[in-house]
């Protein structure tokens, strides 16, 4: 895929000027956090630093700080503990090494390790190829590798700005590419199946998908917290409303203890087939890019955002298949 053809719509920076940032969340299995961090402190000439069994961090003097963990809600906030005990396992007897180590062997077959980058600017993408470039030659293993792999790259954007309009037309852009970008990106079907990354429900999308829904940013949010209220969806946007009303989204919304305030879009729709030399983080961008694109095209947005109101209302199901056809159409003309 050509990188020239892989640049944001014209869209200045958040409260800035000059390029986005983008961070990317590398989820695999096969390679444990320490073997990670040794990779990354190589190809980046960083400082490695051990934060515990399951967590380390590596800094670059050029990005900042690159954090590599076993999956946190599970192991980080201590959900391992309640599994454990439910196996027979008495914690009492064992050793805080012995109960590491012990994780780290249960983890490396249920859980996914990640690299968390920190936000970069997106012309300098080819540094989160690179990493998975070693990830592959250290024989890390994606999304394919097994169906228990149901192993995702999220994909956290830097919002142009925080006018409400701005932000409806990409959440409007997305649900109205989300049938295409799964069919086009192949999502794993192990993906498909977690709770992951579902589209928004049916009530906000006939609520966003009405033209004269058009509100300010207090309602935009409350909107979002009342219908969809959760981060397990395809594209979050509790990070970016926390930023703007944060108390109002860690009161609201159903797993504050997991949300962390940033000015981006959390977008989780992305396969991580690291072990794959066909794939790239390119791959996953361009469809990201498809999104920003189309909510750049006022036209092209309104004229689907009809077509997908009559779909909701219609008595008689619309195939998949058709409205894939028509997005196609829409966006090669």
């Amino acid at each position: 895929m050509n990188s020239s053809n892989l640049s944001l719509p014209d869209k200045s920076r958040y409260k800035d000027s000059g390029v986005r940032l983008v961070g990317f969340e590398i989820e695999y299995a096969g390679l444990s956090p320490e073997d990670s961090a040794e990779m990354l402190e190589q190809l980046l000439g960083g400082e490695r630093k051990k934060i515990s069994h399951f967590c380390y961090e590596v800094s670059s003097i050029k990005f900042g700080d690159f954090r590599i963990e076993i999956d946190a809600d599970f192991l980080l906030e201590e959900k391992h503990k309640k599994y454990l005990s439910s196996i027979g396992v008495d914690l009492n007897k064992l050793e805080t090494e012995s109960l590491d180590e012990l994780l780290l062997e249960l983890a490396s077959s249920v859980v996914p390790c990640e690299i968390v980058m920190p936000p970069i600017p997106v012309n300098e993408l080819s540094i989160a190829n690179k990493i998975v470039e070693n990830l592959r030659d250290n024989k890390a293993k994606g999304t394919k590798d097994s169906i228990f792999y149901a192993f995702g790259l999220h994909i956290n954007v830097e919002v142009a700005c925080m006018e409400p309009d701005y932000l409806l037309s990409i959440i409007r852009s997305f649900s109205l590419l989300y049938d295409w970008i799964v069919q086009h990106s192949k999502v794993d079907f192990a993906r498909r199946l977690s709770p992951y990354i579902d589209p928004y429900p049916d009530k906000y999308l006939k609520m966003i998908m009405n033209l004269e829904y058009e509100p300010g940013i207090d309602q935009l949010i409350q909107d979002y917290l009342k219908l969809v209220g959760s981060r397990n969806y395809a594209l979050d946007m509790l990070p970016a409303f926390a930023t703007i009303n944060e108390d109002l989204v860690l009161s609201q919304a159903k797993e504050p203890h997991l949300i962390k305030p940033r000015p981006a879009f959390h977008y989780r729709l992305a396969n991580s087939m690291v072990d794959d030399e066909e794939w790239n983080i390119n791959h996953e961008w361009y469809y990201w890019l498809k999104i920003e694109t189309l909510a750049n095209n006022k036209h092209k947005l309104n004229e689907l955002i009809g077509n997908y109101g009559e779909k909701l209302n219609s008595i008689i199901p619309f195939p998949r298949s058709e409205w894939v056809e028509l997005v196609e159409q829409t966006l090669d003309t």
